[in-house]
């Protein structure tokens, strides 16, 4: 998926400046940034495409097959979300349809013993320690 979307920035980066080219303009580096406009301390960059008319068509083709491949990619996630849809509504529907209180398990409640006594202890009190703890 990386792959495609590299090409694409590629293709977009090498168009860039053959466009800035062609319609005349200069491409000026200031620092770390590129601008159309004269900067103090800027150099002029050269920004001829040095690829040949067929590296160019080969470069165009290849977008367009990303494109359709990009599209057709689109289509399928679309097709998965419609198709998710009605039953995340069915799951939502039959959530907010029922009584939320029987919606959760209920686990049955123990009976609290008395501190210090053990549940099963009738009358006798008890303490457990273990022998390094007094």
């Amino acid at each position: 998926m990386k792959t495609p979307l590299l090409a694409m920035a590629l293709l977009c980066a090498a168009a860039g400046p053959a466009m800035a080219q062609a319609a005349g303009q200069a491409v000026w580096r200031c620092g770390a940034s590129y601008s159309d406009r004269p900067c103090p301390d800027g150099t002029v960059v050269q920004v001829s495409d040095r690829r040949s008319a067929a590296e160019q068509d080969e470069a165009r083709a290849v977008a367009q097959r990303e494109r359709a491949v990009a599209e057709l990619l689109r289509a399928q996630r679309l097709e998965r979300q419609a198709a998710a849809q009605p039953a995340v509504a069915s799951i939502s529907a039959s959530l907010t349809t029922g009584n939320p209180a029987s919606l959760s398990p209920q686990r049955p409640r123990r009976s609290r013993a008395a501190p210090g006594r053990h549940p099963g202890a009738e009358r006798e009190t008890w303490r457990a320690a273990a022998h390094a703890s007094r």
